[in-house]
């Protein structure tokens, strides 16, 4: 199984719904937006957002969300279906932007990966092609390549 597969089905586990603790734990009822989609949200006892996911015909579909205890959000991402369309990103505690998974070329068997220093220089981008790893690049904090291979 490939890089982006694990990461996919890593992704739809922290993000799928866990509609029950939404509805009873927390007693959130849903509510739907404007597009006739249904949002689900879920809060910390602080009344912090924890995670908000939105569905249409009962698949996740649109902006889904998770936020850090203090606000700053860890993961979000756009869905269709079911499936991560567009970008996903992953952000360090601070907030900044850790990862972004680029989805948008999926349907042509290619997934890119960007892996940024937490000051928001460039570390590496990876190109998957059909889940398996096709071209890397890594680079040092100073924005210099230091490794540049295809497979």
């Amino acid at each position: 199984m490939g890089m982006v597969s694990l990461f996919k089905k890593a992704v739809l586990l922290i993000l799928m719904p866990v509609m029950i603790s939404c509805s009873l734990v927390y007693g959130q009822e849903p509510v739907k937006d404007d597009k006739n989609h249904i949002i689900f949200k879920d809060y910390y006892e602080d009344g912090q957002l924890m995670w908000e996911k939105s569905y249409g015909n009962e698949k996740l579909d649109g902006i889904a969300e998770e936020c850090c205890p203090d606000g700053n959000l860890n993961y979000e991402g756009r869905f269709k279906n079911n499936e991560l369309t567009g970008i996903i990103n992953e952000y360090y505690i601070s907030g900044a932007l850790m990862r972004e998974w680029d989805y948008r070329d999926q349907k042509q068997g290619i997934v890119v990966v960007k892996e940024y220093y937490e000051n928001g220089q460039l570390l590496s981008q990876k190109a998957y092609k059909n889940n398996l790893l096709a071209k890397a690049k890594q680079y040092d904090k100073y924005g210099k390549v230091i490794l540049e291979q295809e497979y």
